[in-house]
């Protein structure tokens, strides 16, 4: 499967019928010129990693928040 990057294909090959046909063989002539501009997509670890880090971030993020209703707790009315 190959994922195009859709602004360089308009580039590539303006549209003038919009129909999921037309556009479909375009694709398909692109692909098979070679001429079909991909998007990077990342490898298995790099996916690994940017979920780890979105993981670390919430969890981050929800003992800040729970160390600051902590210390509201703590302090004297005014």
């Amino acid at each position: 499967m190959v994922i195009a990057n859709p602004l360089q294909v308009k580039a590539i090959a303006p549209a003038h019928g919009q129909t999921d046909k037309v556009d479909a063989g375009t694709l398909a002539n692109l692909y098979a010129a070679g001429y079909l501009p991909e998007i990077w997509t990342p490898d298995a670890a790099t996916e690994r990693l940017r979920r780890l880090v979105a993981r670390r971030y919430q969890i981050v993020r929800i003992e800040r928040g729970s160390g600051t209703r902590c210390m509201r707790s703590w302090r004297r009315p005014s």
